[in-house]
């Protein structure tokens, strides 16, 4: 069954801000990392259930998953809402785990 993805006003905000921040880093690698990265959003439209239940879902004992992208991952949060995926926030992997519950995710 193909699910149809959505990208939060969040996780929208966060592919932005994480462009920026790696062309700022290496810029000749800002289209490819881009790309890499929608494509992996893309791939949930097949099989989101193969993602792992992520920490912070775990914690808050939510159905909250994550999908890694890159060397250096980057984790993209989502949940799976009847067909549809909803990508919640996207962030470095080194990063301290989110804590959704500061935020209102719906």
């Amino acid at each position: 069954m193909a699910y149809r993805v959505r990208l939060t006003p969040r996780a929208q905000r966060d592919v932005e801000e994480l462009y920026r921040w790696v062309i700022l880093r290496a810029p000749h690698q800002g289209g490819v990392w881009y790309n890499g990265l929608i494509d992996a959003i893309k791939s949930l439209t097949d099989h989101p259930q193969r993602c792992p239940i992520s920490p912070e879902g775990l914690e808050l004992r939510e159905q909250i998953r994550q999908l890694l992208y890159g060397r250096r991952p980057y984790r993209i949060l989502f949940w799976i809402k009847e067909k549809e995926v909803q990508v919640l926030h996207i962030r470095r992997g080194a990063r301290k785990s989110w804590n959704p519950a500061k935020e209102k995710i719906k």
